[in-house]
């Protein structure tokens, strides 16, 4: 007579008998593990992910119990470690760099950037065209300016902005990701210069921009109030600073942490850290001791179906962020939906 288990219906069910050794199914031999013998009835669908769901929930709560949300008082120097010198944090840069150029593979670890660049190419162009007074919609409406990218990477960013006519600079402190984006703008016939240096030392040598753009770089930064003065010293007076980030809330940890590496595994586990999340408040107070304004936030979503990213009025997660100096007369982009 065989007998036959009802599969549980609740989450809360499968945790339990994920937990009970007398009921782990192995997903290849279907044999009880504690016994070594052929099972009885059906082997329920999601029996071999029981154990690796478990090991995910437990990952989770032991992140809560580490931060319990609190919010992370960032004081000047209270990130800063023996592996950080002004906003350079070694151990985030090693995380990010690369041997070869697979990084900027549509299939490779930073392959959701490209679908990133359907939302910030348009945004940068918009900005850096109100500031000057300029139709996006031209053939090259960047033309003439001069933009730089701090932590370019592979140059997912710098090669369609200078495909808008922009002079483009790349900065990144990754020596093997920016050799590789060297060569690859050689390959493609790009004016692309990428330096392998810190914005700090553009800073000190006096260097000036129209648009200096961080995608995605401040919440790895060991010091984000100097680095966002950096910026600014780089923009002047007359130029715009555009930032991409994670806000520091409850939603962003669930949904850039916990689903964006664990789940979708769309950057590798251990690429954020939750407490290193700024809010758009924190950036717009930093920014403003520097004598820059905020002039738009707009929040960027996925449609986790299609996976396709958009701008939003959402600021939950992700968002984008433009600030201008005090000489650029820029209107506030027009309202997103």
């Amino acid at each position: 007579m065989s007998i036959k288990v009802a599969p549980p219906r609740s989450f809360a069910e499968r945790v339990r008998w994920g937990r009970d050794r007398r009921r782990v199914l192995h997903p290849s031999r279907g044999v009880r593990r504690d016994r070594g013998v052929p099972r009885q009835g059906p082997e329920p669908p999601w029996s071999d992910g029981v154990e690796r769901d478990c090991r995910f929930w437990a990952e989770c709560v032991s992140f809560v119990r580490a931060t319990r949300f609190q919010t992370c008082e960032r004081e000047q120097g209270g990130l800063v470690d023996q592996n950080t010198w002004g906003t350079i944090d070694q151990a985030q840069i090693a995380h990010f760099d690369g041997d070869d150029g697979g990084r900027w593979g549509l299939d490779g670890p930073a392959r959701w950037l490209h679908r990133y660049n359907a939302v910030r190419v348009p945004y940068i162009r918009d900005a850096a065209c109100a500031a000057v007074e300029r139709d996006p919609g031209a053939s090259q409406p960047l033309k003439g300016l001069r933009i730089l990218d701090i932590g370019c990477g592979a140059g997912i960013l710098c090669e369609p902005l200078s495909r808008l006519g922009a002079a483009v600079v790349g900065v990144d402190l990754a020596r093997h990701t920016i050799h590789a984006a060297s060569a690859r703008a050689l390959e493609m016939g790009l004016p692309v210069e990428y330096r392998c240096e810190a914005a700090e030392t553009l800073a000190e040598a006096g260097e000036r921009f129209d648009v200096v753009v961080a995608m995605e770089v401040i919440e790895h930064v060991a010091d984000y109030p100097l680095f966002l003065q950096t910026c600014a010293t780089l923009a002047g007076p007359q130029g715009l600073v555009i930032l991409s980030t994670i806000n520091r809330t409850l939603k962003s940890w669930v949904q850039a942490i916990a689903i964006g590496e664990y789940v979708l595994g769309l950057l590798p586990r251990g690429a954020h850290e939750w407490k290193r999340f700024v809010s758009p408040g924190e950036i717009r107070a930093e920014l403003a001791r520097s004598g820059m304004t905020v002039t738009d936030v707009s929040g960027v979503t996925m449609n986790l179906r299609t996976q396709e990213m958009q701008l939003s009025r959402r600021t939950g997660v992700n968002y984008l962020l433009t600030a201008r100096g005090p000489e650029v007369g820029l209107p506030a982009p027009a309202q997103r939906a």
